[in-house]
């Protein structure tokens, strides 16, 4: 399996979870819906994060992993239709989290879902897919070419 930038947009989302359960003093087991209302657009009619904090540590993670020497290293060899924004990509980490793991399992932790997306990686490391990243490469896809401004 080719690594592309959806593998980095996949790490910035693991990333950013990992930032998550720190400013939450490490607690694994805060639940995934608390990010989800930070996360969640159009909560006060914005068409922003309703927490301008997670906007901003979402772009910290995105500069750290595409600045990062594992991306330089594939960067060169990527072919994708359209590049993924950082809004796009936040967008498709709200509607995975809410969709694949909150919508089923309202009691689901920030530690789990890490979990689950560290298997990903791990099996993507391997050259070898899960069910997790057929679903992450279908809601990237679902969010190219829509528009929005963060900032």
């Amino acid at each position: 399996m080719k690594k592309s930038n959806d593998f980095k947009w996949l790490r910035v989302l693991n990333n950013f979870i990992s930032d998550q359960i720190i400013s939450y003093e490490n607690n694994r087991s805060h639940p995934l819906g608390s990010v989800l209302s930070e996360m969640c657009i159009d909560t006060w009619g914005q068409e922003k994060p309703a927490d301008p904090a997670v906007w901003q540590d979402w772009k910290i993670v995105t500069e750290e992993i595409f600045n990062s020497k594992c991306a330089s290293e594939t960067r060169n060899s990527l072919v994708e239709p359209q590049p993924i924004t950082k809004e796009q990509a936040f967008m498709a980490s709200f509607n995975i989290l809410d969709q694949v793991y909150w919508k089923d399992n309202h009691g689901i932790t920030l530690g789990e879902v890490m979990r689950e997306v560290n298997r990903c990686l791990g099996d993507i490391e391997k050259n070898e897919s899960s069910a997790f990243w057929l679903e992450w490469v279908k809601y990237l896809q679902a969010e190219r070419g829509k528009e929005y401004a963060f900032d």
